[in-house]
């Protein structure tokens, strides 16, 4: 048995995307292997999957590079084809890099990502059931200790105000959990007695969370 502590959490995001590398197949396997020509891509390099499995869309992984023109996308298990159609798989990874640490947190709060259930009570059955519907959306908002002259202050407002979607990481030591989504910073300092100034910043996710041990 092994238990964490939040002590030593990172959050990230980035807005960095390099060009899209075209995917021309996609296998059904555990992980799913991805065939594009020169990708350019290194063990572990983190990328933004779009492409035609819903339930893998928008969602960030890391690459074990295999060949010049292959890779693995590790944490994406395409062997179920009733859940990843065969040949569905097609589409774009981008390299995500420049990432950006949110500054002086002093709280955090996680809502959703729990499984989502839709109950069944037909008629003819003494006892209902529920129904697996998949996961509710998912959030994450940080209080932050305001200062207007901190570093990457003015990049976090502009990917903010222009509600530009990016990359989101959570670091502990080597474990990370990804996802990508859009971020949003207030810009009404939150003033009380006693207490430091403060402003709230959120994440939303618009795809899977992805978690990784190493």
């Amino acid at each position: 048995m092994s238990y964490d502590t939040s002590v030593g959490v990172a959050y990230y995001i980035s807005q960095t995307f390099a060009s899209a590398k075209t995917l021309t197949i996609v296998s059904n396997a555990n992980p799913a292997l991805a065939t594009s020509v020169g990708h350019g891509y290194s063990d572990n390099d983190e990328v933004l999957y779009e492409g035609g499995w819903e339930r893998a869309n928008n969602g960030v992984f890391k690459v074990d590079q295999q060949s010049a023109d292959t890779f693995l996308i590790k944490g994406l298990n395409s062997s179920s084809t009733t859940l990843y159609t065969a040949g569905g798989g097609l589409g774009t990874t981008k390299k995500i890099s420049s990432w950006i640490e949110i500054p002086q947190i002093l709280g955090v709060t996680p809502e959703g990502g729990d499984p989502r259930y839709i109950d069944v009570n037909p008629v003819k059955l003494l006892q209902g059931f529920k129904l697996n519907a998949g996961f509710n959306p998912a959030s994450i908002s940080w209080e932050i200790g305001f200062d207007s002259a901190l570093t990457d202050w003015d990049t976090l407002l502009d990917i903010s105000r222009n509600q530009t979607a990016v990359a989101y990481k959570r670091v502990k030591g080597t474990k990370a959990t990804y996802g990508y989504g859009f971020f949003s910073l207030s810009e009404q300092p939150q003033d009380a007695s006693g207490a430091v100034v403060t402003v709230r910043a959120t994440f939303s996710a618009q795809g899977p969370l992805i978690s990784y041990a190493t």
